[in-house]
Order: structure tokens, then sequence, then C-alpha cells
């Protein structure tokens, strides 16, 4: 066939490779075609027939339909919309694509021409009839080629009319030999074409969506009403999208309703069709997001009623509308909004609608990086050890380890949209499809061969299924519908305040279990005694403050008359993980569970007055981590890993903020770190991504110490926000940290250098940021110290007893030294005062601060090692890397050898003679004031400052390794930015 195939295509690349030819030259290239179709269109056109219908009957054709060729199933002229489109091609049951044929050669001046493909995009983009974008609201894809090139529209041409991609006609045939589904293939291609600026402009028509439907009044709550029928319509295009349920059903539902219902009113039409979608979509697949019926909500008068048909109309994009409204809620591709597209937009929507700071979207490659680091901690060893067990034929200790994988729990305590839950879903689901492929063997065998099976085959096998099922693998290999909702429902929870935020996050949880199995969950393919085949998420995602809560072992204590409530708990959701596919067995449980959440919240009144917002109550909650099947407290409750990115708002403390370790913090992102602790079981994980200030800053030098006190390790990567930086859209310096092997200590420190990075460096530096050992740690700051380098010269430095503070007077008389108190790039001090005046007045910088020394030596050693790039790797491992800190100056450390070092008392001198040769001598404005001043730039008196780093080195017993560290710390940057303080005087 593929022979046959390639004679062909070779005579349409032939056909379109002359520009002009007469009739006999046209006859001429006959003879060198090597298929009767092609010869046969070579005959048409020559006999005076029409070109386009020349192509269709006898290229076009015979290629995709004729059984030597590609045999796929065309449907020629098929109406759409007001037009007719040329060919519909569709696989099996699959979704159709369009095709408008174009020709490739015309007549013209007695002449064959061969016919350009984009001179007919430019007539076609210039007619207001435009017929490919009335085919694309019928159809995912429209494809318009001439059999010499291809261009590639999909629906959000409706609003910019331009292909997404062109390419040779080739290149799809070739294609087409190896998948016979068109749409799939033109899928896959619109897959991997870069979406530039998409978050931006889902965004946008987000906020355009939720705009529409804000007239439209509703019984309760606007926003979460609006916020679920956006959810509900964006879940059911998902599902459209992946072609898992019948094409264009949100589509075809509403005409189809539309026209049964029409003559009994818009009412009757809108009643039936969100009840149909609600019904069609709770019965086979959820059982939360459609349970309930959104029509009910909404206030039944016939003016309300216009107004929401208006809305949906225009929301969905079922109306002719203004292109100026924005994309249709069913025109966007929702493969490609993925959880972080979507998650981003309702998250940044929520928190503008807030009116809320602080809170920043997590880009996906933190999300993927931290991910990946908490299963590759928690799950990964033990599941290497399961394999090897199995190898070894311990099949007990297989189904010991295999147990202990099942019960592994993470939890993000602001959740959001869920983002980090969905990649941990990701990365938990590759860890059993490598236990699934490598016991696959076991499930494989056939009835005959297990007949006369022998002992020594069939006991592996028997055990190796016993493992299988304490996983949820089962004794069958393709059914991956049970085990994603096991993996969802033992493994992934969530806190957030937000209610709306927890709705978007389950409909993403949902979304990505649909993506890892899709063949599993295509509504013609599902059993019919199986409905609600995705999980219900409402014991695993809580609606509370994650930092409102009882201690635990007070809800113990208060829960301890209630234990048969418990122990019922835990049975109904251990019977809904045997079969997920029962809702009424949460309605139970969500009836005990209302009823002790009741018990509880007048406790906490009775305790702590009226919660400011809805308490945790972690213990009743997510009570599966806190009590044993027989409702006895468990000797290690909680969570195995906690991830996220807890808001950073400074805010007013409560007096119950207050009875937290991070009380006088006053910032949300450090009360989330001591919550995330007491989460947190022995031998646990956490990972966070916080604010820089969390490694320097003294306010929370309290919660550093709990990390220190309560981990055996503490990895910490750090990022500044030049030239790029971790939230694009957020001047954010950022710290990244795992905490692993809780009550596990003493704390190991591992540490980065403080990233600045360009964005080309991105991946590499949150990926793989390299760090150096600082040692063990209980108090302080986090050191920055960059590599195993910067952790010898470190090390190093914290060997020196004496620091710059002992070499100072307290009573303010002796020898002044001045340093700038604000730095990037550069750190200053002089021994005397740069040129400053306001208004002609002499006076001296707000940035400028004194130290008084004890003698002139130790004022010039002071100088010295203030200007050095030792004390810059001292400053920049432990500073906010723009305030220049007391406390940062008068511990650096400072050998009593370096006062009596002559050559770098010269050198300094030299240093301050340099630095007020090359001052800039500078003029400006600043609130009214005329400021002149000196401006003075180490990095034009780099060379001076090489050589006091060099007679330093030898005082602080650096190599020459480690010298060398020292003065490129950072050049790269150094040498090509301006300092602030040069830029902002005071």
């Amino acid at each position: 066939m593929f022979n046959r195939i390639d004679d062909l295509l070779a005579d349409i690349e032939l056909l379109g490779s002359v520009k002009t030819l007469s009739p006999d030259e046209f006859s001429e290239l006959k003879e060198r075609l090597r298929t009767p179709d092609a010869e046969k269109y070579v005959d048409i056109i020559l006999a005076g027939g029409k070109p386009e219908t020349a192509l269709s009957e006898y290229v076009f054709r015979p290629l995709l339909e004729g059984k030597e060729y590609l045999s796929l199933n065309l449907s020629p002229q098929i109406k759409a919309g007001k037009g007719w489109v040329d060919y519909l091609i569709q696989h099996y049951t699959g979704n159709p694509v369009a095709v408008e044929l174009k020709p490739l050669h015309v007549t013209r001046a007695g002449k064959i021409v061969l016919s350009q493909l984009e001179a007919e995009f430019l007539r076609l983009l210039q007619d207001d009839k435009n017929q490919v974008k009335q085919y694309l609201r019928d159809y995912d894809y429209v494809l318009f080629t001439n059999l010499k090139e291809v261009y590639y529209f999909n629906r959000e041409a409706i609003f910019e009319f331009k292909p997404f991609l062109k390419e040779p006609f080739v290149n799809l045939v070739k294609d087409l030999t190896k998948n016979p589904d068109l749409w799939d293939v033109v899928r896959r291609k619109e897959d991997i074409t870069p979406k530039h600026d998409l978050d931006q402009r889902f965004f946008a028509d987000l906020k355009k969506w939720y705009a529409e439907m804000e007239e439209v009044e509703f019984t309760s709550s606007k926003e979460e009403q609006i916020v679920r029928i956006l959810s509900k319509f964006i879940f059911v295009k998902t599902l459209e999208d992946y072609g898992l349920i019948p094409f264009n059903f949100l589509k075809d539902t509403f005409a189809d309703k539309e026209k049964k219902w029409k003559a009994k009113g818009y009412a009757k039409v809108l009643s039936e069709f969100l009840q149909e979608v609600d019904k069609w979509c709770y019965e086979y697949y959820d059982t939360e997001l459609f349970r309930e019926d959104t029509f009910r909500y909404l206030v039944q008068t016939e003016k309300n009623l216009a107004r929401f048909r208006a809305a949906i109309e225009r929301v969905l994009g079922l109306s002719e509308w203004s292109a100026t409204f924005g994309i249709g809620l069913l025109y966007y591709n929702y493969r490609s909004i993925d959880e972080d597209i979507f998650g981003k937009a309702y998250e940044t929507f929520l928190a503008e609608q807030k009116k809320q700071q602080g809170i920043y979207y997590t880009p996906a490659d933190v999300t993927e990086h931290m991910s990946r680091m908490i299963v590759a901690e928690l799950f990964v060893p033990i599941k290497n050890d399961l394999l090897n067990a199995l190898e070894a034929k311990d099949y007990e200790q297989a189904k010991n380890l295999a147990l202990r994988l099942s019960k592994i729990r993470i939890i993000d305590p602001a959740c959001g949209s869920g983002s980090f839950l969905i990649k941990v879903l990701r990365h938990i689901w590759n860890v059993y499809q490598e236990i699934n492929q490598k016991t696959l063997w076991a499930v494989d065998y056939t009835t005959s061969q297990t007949i006369f099976e022998p002992d020594h085959i069939r006991l592996p096998r028997e055990k190796t299924i016993e493992v299988r099922e304490i996983l949820g693998l089962g004794k069958e290999s393709h059914d991956g519908r049970r085990l994603i909702a096991l993996l969802i429902l033992r493994h992934l929870h969530g806190i957030d305040l937000d209610g709306k935020a927890l709705d978007v996050a389950k409909v993403n949880i949902w979304k990505e279990a649909l993506k890892l199995a899709p063949e599993h969950f295509r509504y013609s393919a599902l059993p019919r005694n199986v409905s609600h085949v995705l999980p219900d998420l409402e014991s695993n995602f809580i609606n509370a403050d994650t930092l409102i809560d009882l201690p635990t072992e007070k809800c113990y204590e208060l829960l301890a008359k209630y234990r048969d409530s418990i122990r019922k708990m835990q049975e109904l959701r251990n019977s809904y993980l045997s079969n997920p596919w029962n809702p009424s067995i949460i309605e139970q449980y969500k009836k005990i569970k209302n009823t002790l959440l009741a018990e509880l919240s007048a406790a906490f009144r009775t305790e702590y007055g009226q919660a400011p917002s809805i308490p945790l109550f972690a213990p009743l909650n997510f009570h599966y981590c806190y009590f044993n099947d027989a409702a006895d407290p468990e000797e290690d409750p909680g969570f195995d890993g906690i991830i996220g990115n807890p808001p950073y708002d400074v805010f007013e403390e409560s007096p119950f903020h207050k009875l937290s370790d991070a009380a006088g913090t006053r910032n949300l992102f450090a009360h989330f770190i001591v919550k995330g602790i007491q989460l947190n079981k022995k031998r646990g994980a956490l990972s966070f991504i916080v604010p820089l200030s969390f490694s320097c800053g003294s306010t929370f030098e309290k919660v550093r110490r709990a990390i220190y006190q309560n981990y055996g390790n503490l990895k910490a990567a750090h990022y500044s926000i030049r030239p790029s930086k971790i939230f694009p859209e957020a001047e954010q310096r950022t710290t990244i940290f795992f905490a692993r092997n809780k009550g596990e200590g003493p704390c190991v420190v591992e540490s980065s250098r403080l990233y600045r990075f360009n964005h080309c460096d991105r991946e590499k530096v949150i990926f793989t940021p390299v760090m150096g050992c600082a040692g063990v740690l209980s108090e302080g700051f986090i050191p920055r110290v960059a590599d195993d380098t910067g952790a010898s010269v470190y090390k190093k430095f914290n060997a020196i007893t004496k620091t710059v503070a002992d070499y100072l007077t307290e009573d303010n008389k002796g020898y002044p030294v001045f340093y700038h108190s604000v730095g990037r790039y550069w750190l200053k001090a002089y021994d005397f005062i740069p040129y400053f005046t306001r208004n002609g007045i002499p006076g001296i910088s707000t940035n400028l601060r004194q130290l008084v020394a004890t003698s002139p030596k130790a004022a010039k050693a002071i100088v010295a090692v203030l200007n050095s790039n030792l004390f810059y790797f001292w400053w920049i491992i432990q500073s906010d890397e723009f305030h220049v800190l007391n406390n940062e100056v008068l511990s650096m450390p400072l050998p009593e050898s370096v006062l009596s070092d002559e050559q770098l008392i010269k050198a300094t001198e030299e240093l301050m003679k340099e630095y007020q040769r090359s001052a800039l001598r500078k003029k400006l404005q600043v609130k009214g004031v005329t400021i002149e001043m000196d401006e003075i730039h180490p990095r034009k008196s780099l060379p001076f400052i090489l050589r006091i780093d060099a007679f330093l080195a030898p005082h602080y017993g650096l190599s020459e390794a480690e010298l060398n560290f020292l003065q490129n710390y950072d050049m790269e940057f150094r040498q090509n930015e301006e300092d602030p303080e040069d830029r902002e005087p005071a």
C-alpha cells in the first residue's frame, strides 16, 4: 500500500513543482507521472475541465479513501452553518475534520499556472462570508489545502484568522500512514505548536465570561454559582476535547433543547439544557460538580432568565457576537488549557475579586520540581525496596512495603487550584505504573497456562497478585479507573479557605484523572453497571482555615466520647475506597462528620471565642490520618508529605495566632510553616516556596529554629529578582526549601547561592540547583554557601573568633569608617565622607553609616575588609540582597593579623584615592531638593579590590581555589549592573 502512496505523493510533488506550462508542456509532464490517478488529473485539465473538481475527484479522493492508499472515511459536500464543507473526514467514532479544497492549477491566458494557496488565503481573509470561519463553529479543525501545501485552522481562527500551522501536504499524508485518525493527527500538531500568551488570553476571557454572568441574579452566593457554572462547562469541554464524550456535546445538547422546547419559552429551554448536562455528566462521571441543579439557583423572573440566556449564549459562543467580546468558552482547546493555565486564571481572578495581595500563582516548573522531589523522597525508595523484595521472593516484606506505599499521604495546606497536587499525582502514577509493568506477568497468564502450572511458577504469581491487589493494581491489567480513583483518595489532600478555589482544584484533579488514562474514561466504553467513575473528593479536600485549629490532643479529648462515630467513618471511608463509584457512601459519611464538626465548633467557641474563619479540626476532617480503624489515636498522626506555596500576606495576628510558634512574625507564610511541621509525621518531608526573608530575616528566626529542631536535613535554594525571577509577575525574592527526616536531628543544612539567573538558565537553576553543605545548624540564618567551595569558605570564616565589632569603640570616640547601607552588586566603605550637598549645603547621604574604630590600623583594616569580595560573600550569604545591616557588618570575621599587614594598608589607601579620582559628580532633584554628590562605582576600581582580596586571603586561610571563587562570585552580573544606591540617592 505504502509504495502506491509514495508513487502518488511523488506525482503530487511533481505537479506542484512547475509554476507555468503551456498545454503541450503540461501534456509532456504526464509522461513522467507514476500513477493513473495523476494522469487522469492532467487529462481533465488539458480537456478544459474544472481544476478544483479534477483535483478532488482524481487525486484527493483516491489518495484519502482509496483502499490501495489511505482508506479513510470521507463524506463530501456536508452542510455546515450557511455553507457546504468540501469534505468531512472522520475516523470511526472519532471527531470529524473539515477540508476546504482549493485548486492546484488554474488556466490563465492559455497557460496552466500553479495556484498559490497563500493567495487563496488572503482572498479568504478579506471575505466577509469567510467559509472557514463558518465551518469552525461546527468543527474543531479545518484543513485548507491545494495538495501542495496545507494550512491548519483551529477555532481560535474565528477571532484571529490565521492558521496555527502551515506545512507541505506530503507531511500530513506521511503522518496519516502511521495514524489513520486525522483528528488525532491534527490535534497532536496543534498540541506541539507554541501557545503564545495563552494564559493571558484565557484569563482575559475568563474575566469577560464572569462579567457577562454578573448581571444575572441568583438565590445563593452569586460568585459561587458563577464559578460553578463556568467550571461545569469547562470540564465538559475538556471531556469533548479528549474525545471522551460525543463531539459537540454542549452545542448539540443546547440546539436539541432549543428545537424541542423553544415554543414553551427560553426558561424551559435553559432548564432542560442545564438539567440534561447535569444529569448526564453526573451519571457517567462526577459525584459533586454536577450533583446540584444549576437552574434552581436562578431568580425565576422573566427578565432575569432573559439575562441568563443572553449570558450563556455569549459565554459559550452559541450566538453571533462581536469578536471584541473574546473567544467563547466552547472555542478554546482544553487540551492546551492545562491545570496551570486554568488554575492561574481562576486563582488570579478570585484574588482580584477579593483585592488580595501576597498570593502568587506558582509557576509550573517550580511545582513540577517540588512535586518530583517529594515523591522521590516518599515513594521511590519504598517502590525500589518492594521490587527488590519481589525479586528476592520475600513476599511478606513485599506486602508490608505495598501497604506502606498505599498509606503515604501528601497534603497542600493552601492548595488553591491544586497545581502542586496534580504534579504529585502524575509522579505517583508513574511509580505505580513501574510496579504495574514489572509485575504484569503475574496477571497475563491465560487459563490454559495455569491449568498445569508448576508450583515454582504458581506461588510467585499468586503472591505477586496479592501485592498488586494491596496497591490497587488488581487481577486485571487493563482497568485504570479504580487505580486512578485510589491514587487520588489515598494520597492527595488539600485545604483552602476559599471554597471556590477548592472547587477549581477538584475540577483540575478530575481533568488530570482523565488525561492519565483517557482510554478508560470514554463514555461509550464504560460498563453498564458502573456510574460516577470519578471519585468524590469532599473527604480529601477541605474548605477551612489551616491556621485555625484546636490542638491535636484537645481534639482527641473531645472526640473520645464519639469513638463509635469515628469507627463508623473509618468503615465508610474504607468501603468507599473499595467501591469509589458509590456516592451514597459519601452521603452517610458526611452526615456523621457534620454532626461531629458542630460539636468541635462549639468547643472552639467556648475555648477561644468566635472563630475568625472556618476552623480546620484536622483530626476529624482527616480522621484516617489521626485514628486507626479501631478509632484509637494513631501513635504517629498526620501526613507524610507537606507541599505548597503558602500566602505571603502580612496580617494582624489574632489572640489565637499568637499561640503559634510563629507569633510575632505577622506573616502568613511563617504560620503555615509552623502548621506544616505540626501536620507532618515522623520521618516525613516538608517543602514550601516562601519569601527569601525566611532564610535570613531576624523576624523569622524562631521559625527557622523550628525547622532545625524538627528535621534531620534541610535543602534550600534561593532566587533573586534580577535579571530574571521565579514569579514573572512579582518582585519577590524566594527560597524553595525541602526539609526531610522529621524527628531525626540534628539538622544538616545544604544551601545554594542566591541565584541571579538569565531566563535561558531558569530550568537549570530550578531543577538542578548546586548546593554546598553548611553543616549542622540549630539557629541562625540559612547560609547561602553556593557550593562546596563556598561552604569551605563559610566554615573558615566561622572559625575566626574576632569580628569587626571587636575593633570598635563603645564611646564613639576614635577613628571613623563609613559604609553604604544599601547594596546589591557592590559594597562600599570609606575612610572619608564622599562629596554631598543638599541645596548647596555640605552634608552626608542618609544611606551612609558610621563606625568608629579603636585605632588607625583597625580603621584601615575595616575599610579594606568591607570593600573586599570576602565581605561581599559574607553579606550575600545572609542578606536580603538590598540592605547592608549593622549586624551583617559587625559580624564579619576579622583576624587580628590583618591590622599589621602593611601591604594591605597601602592597597587600601590606594583604593580610597582611586575612589575619589574616579568619582562622578552628579546633580539631581529629589523631592524638591537639589542634591549634588559624588557617585562611586567600585566595579571601575576592580583591580584595586582584587589586590586587597589577595592580601586578605592568607589571613583567612583561603586556598587559591577559594580566593578565585570569591573574586569571581557572580561577576558576570556584578560587572554589568549598576548599584541601587547609585540610582536612588537620598
